[in-house]
């Protein structure tokens, strides 16, 4: 299988893979409901797929709509996934910040697709845009590098991927901005673009995952210590 076409069939196992992950951390707030971050997570996971299907399978058909609401949804996905990190540190963006962001971002899409038509600068503006929320999030939870292996895991693998939507976006510098999005997407740089996100996304949610499933394991061991401390008291007083 040539690259283009091995980086595509890896690019259409996105929406299964993350409805997995969805399901993981859903599953894993169903056991731990007081992890409210968890059901961002889920929704960042469901989102992010929901968007990768549509934009595979072009649904709608009108690249125009497509294009908006693709954006739309990964936008919401980032910005739940950003929100989710925060919170489990006790921290949080606010909706007015989150608001303002998805406003700015759709309204740039619609601009340069509508009104000066430029498939890269649509480019930099997701990628710079995804590139800033995740920095901004990584910057607030920067205390964790100190703490346990999986928090400065999660913390490092956060600060990567934010990072690396800087020298992609810069590599785009030297395609064809005239070309066709048919051209463009079927092209050798846009399909290895494409597995890079498919690479960030997939280590992004892993260390999410492994994060989630220490907390709730902490959360059962300390409920579990607990009870023992409780029936202790109880037969003492017996």
């Amino acid at each position: 299988m040539n690259g283009p076409l091995a980086a595509s069939a890896i690019a259409s196992a996105w929406p299964g893979l993350f409805v997995l992950f969805g399901l993981a951390f859903g599953w894993a707030w169903s056991i731990e409901k007081k992890r409210h971050y968890l059901l961002l997570l889920t929704a960042a996971c469901l989102l992010f797929a929901t968007a990768a299907l549509m934009q595979i399978m072009l649904l709608p058909v009108d690249i125009g709509a497509n294009t908006i609401r693709t954006g739309l949804l990964y936008t919401l996905a980032v910005l739940a996934a950003a929100e989710a990190i925060l919170r489990r540190s006790g921290r949080g963006m606010g909706w007015k910040a989150a608001l303002a962001v998805v406003a700015v971002i759709t309204a740039l899409l619609w601009y340069f697709y509508y009104i000066r038509p430029n498939l890269l600068v649509r480019i930099y503006v997701q990628a710079f845009g995804y590139g800033l929320i995740l920095a901004a999030a990584a910057w607030r939870i920067r205390a964790l590098r100190h703490g346990r292996l999986v928090d400065r895991v999660l913390f490092w693998v956060v600060a990567v991927v934010a990072i690396h939507f800087f020298p992609r976006t810069w590599l785009t510098f030297g395609t064809d901005a005239t070309a066709s999005i048919e051209a463009f997407g079927a092209s050798l740089f846009w399909n290895m673009m494409q597995l890079l996100i498919a690479a960030a996304g997939t280590a992004l949610a892993f260390a999410l995952l492994a994060a989630a499933l220490t907390d709730v394991m902490d959360d059962l061991q300390a409920r579990a210590r607990c009870r023992s401390v409780d029936w202790r008291s109880q037969s003492s007083k017996a």
